[in-house]
């Protein structure tokens, strides 16, 4: 029969075995070297030209030039 801290040294060997595939997979799919975790892809469809960066740019300055102008609409109160 197997005992208490014979369980819980296999399931430590588990955990680690775990985390460390986890890591390699995360490392993984980000295309990335293991020292680039953070790194951006370039290969990746989220990654975004220069060009992209601008246009996004361009479009919130112009966003940001609207006028901020707000409408009330007040109704008459019907009674009955």
């Amino acid at each position: 029969m197997m005992t208490y801290r014979h369980k819980l040294i296999k399931l430590g060997i588990l955990g680690i075995i775990l985390l460390v595939l986890l890591v390699l997979a995360v490392f993984q799919a980000g295309g990335a070297s293991l020292g680039m975790a953070a790194g951006a892809s370039p290969n990746s469809p989220a990654a975004i030209s220069a060009a992209q960066e601008a246009a996004i740019e361009g479009a919130n300055q112009l966003l940001l030039l609207q006028p901020q102008n707000t409408q009330a609409v007040y109704l008459p109160m019907v009674e009955r």
